[in-house]
């Protein structure tokens, strides 16, 4: 039976628009030519798989703030070391966050029910940094 539009990839075509590819079209499993059409073999399901696999956690490495590659069997120093930056970028936000509302001291002691927000506000900013960077992700991905 000739089928007249069959979806086919070629060999220098990403492997990441491959997995693209097969779930638009819901393939199982598609063929891979050479440039001059012949037949080279196929890519399944199995194969993209692992590709999904390994975007997820890259992804799951950004959202972590994890800046280099790292395996999930690396020592705790190599996992120290990869999120220290993005850590200590944390802690002198805090500390400057601390800063700025030691200039509102005065304003405090005058009206202590104010202190009760400041954890509702910083929790806050922690939401919309985080909800931020997961859409960075997504739209990296």
């Amino acid at each position: 039976i000739y089928v007249p539009n069959i979806i086919t990839v070629y060999t220098y075509e990403d492997k990441e628009e491959v997995a693209k590819l097969m779930q638009r079209y819901d393939l199982e499993a598609v063929p891979v030519i050479s440039t001059r059409g012949t037949l080279l073999g196929r890519i399944t399901i199995d194969d993209v798989m692992d590709v999904v696999k390994e975007l997820a956690e890259d992804g799951q490495r950004a959202m972590a703030g994890i800046s280099e590659d790292i395996e999930e069997d690396d020592s705790i120093w190599m996992l120290a070391r990869a999120r220290l930056p993005w850590l200590l970028i944390g802690m002198i936000g805090g500390l400057l966050g601390a800063q700025f509302i030691g200039f509102f001291d005065d304003q405090l002691l005058a009206v202590p029910a104010m202190a009760f927000f400041i954890p509702l506000i910083m929790a806050t900013g922690g939401n919309v940094g985080i909800q931020s960077s997961t859409i960075v992700v997504q739209t990296l991905a």
